[in-house]
């Protein structure tokens, strides 16, 4: 059976990040998840399926996330196959 793009970025992708925050002992706020309701640049060969947007409490918080050797192993392979065509 093959993963869907939204299969690979809610239950893989997703996950992993929240885990990996959770194991560094950050907090997020999940703000938004979704469909597309509009762009503030709106560009008619750019469309997205869905789009997620998360509250960190800085900036810092999201880069010791990204910068986790854990991301790159556990998250980072879910969110190139959510984007993949």
């Amino acid at each position: 059976m093959k993963t869907t793009s939204r299969a690979a970025y809610y239950e893989g992708y997703a996950s992993a990040f929240q885990e990996i925050a959770a194991r560094l002992g950050i907090s997020t706020e999940l703000v938004y998840a979704g469909s597309q309701l509009m762009t503030l640049l709106p560009k008619e060969s750019e469309t997205w399926d869905d789009i997620v947007i998360v509250r960190y409490s800085s900036l810092a918080d999201l880069v010791a996330i990204i910068d986790s050797p854990d991301y790159a192993s556990q998250a980072e392979p879910h969110r190139v196959a959510s984007i993949a065509s």
